[in-house]
């Protein structure tokens, strides 16, 4: 894309300008049309963090939609989601809102104030610093819990669509086995077999294979109680996985 991210958003304001009203799922198919003929492409992915946990709407407003899910082992994901700085900010303003009742960063209620720690108080908007929420402490069996309460619901919600709607691919596949894990990838949003593959398809695969890069982390470098602890917060997500046909 030539377009920078600006002028895009700018164009793409007077094109909305001009919908009729509609559903809000109506809305984004109309955006994403538009993306399409813009580009002359003939598909449009979307792609953004955390949609597991919305897959019910999706769903609702995305009636003819296909998903490709991506899953990770769970210790890993946890310690991934302990580092983040946007899951790290959720995670704090749960802890704020579970013990204010409110939600702090819209509502200035803070009767429940006292109840707060230290290093929780220092979150509030009012007082909130670089240096409190690098210091804000998210554990990662914490982050464990959040993502085997996500992928226990997700499945739940994907586990009623056809083979043709959904593909599953393994992070771990991408990262040790990338050109094969890539070409699935591929065929599914190509709705082709590998066979039919041209030579242009594998010379981008090549290329795309080249972009993927070892993670630093693994949860398996965690002092021994937090590794355990890690995992075991992790389990009901792992089962979940292997139900579904997904082994770790």
């Amino acid at each position: 894309m030539s377009q920078t991210p600006d002028a895009l958003f700018d164009a793409l304001q007077l094109v909305v300008c001009q919908f009729p009203a509609a559903p809000i799922g109506v809305q984004y198919q109309r955006v994403f049309a538009w993306l399409a003929r813009k580009y002359k492409a003939p598909i449009w992915l979307e792609r953004s963090g955390g949609g597991l946990r919305i897959v019910e709407r999706l769903l609702l407003h995305f009636p003819n939609a296909r998903f490709v899910h991506i899953v990770r082992n769970g210790p890993d994901t946890a310690l991934s989601m302990s580092k983040h700085g946007g899951f790290r900010f959720v995670f704090a303003a749960f802890q704020l809102l579970e013990v204010l009742g409110v939600d702090p960063f819209v509502s200035s209620d803070r009767r429940w104030e006292e109840d707060l720690s230290d290093e929780q108080a220092a979150l509030l908007p009012e007082r909130f610093t670089k240096q409190a929420f690098l210091e804000f402490s998210t554990p990662a069996p914490l982050c464990g819990h959040y993502w085997a309460g996500e992928i226990c619901h997700g499945l739940k919600l994907l586990q009623d669509l056809p083979a043709e709607r959904l593909l599953t691919l393994r992070y771990e596949d991408i990262l040790y086995a990338a050109m094969p894990t890539i070409a699935s990838l591929l065929c599914f949003l190509r709705r082709k077999p590998s066979a039919e593959l041209s030579t242009g398809d594998l010379a981008w695969l090549t290329q795309a294979a080249a972009l993927v890069k070892t993670p630093t982390g693994s949860a398996m470098d965690l002092p021994e109680k937090l590794r355990e602890q890690t995992i075991h917060a992790c389990k009901p997500g792992t089962a979940a996985l292997a139900a579904s046909g997904v082994q770790y």
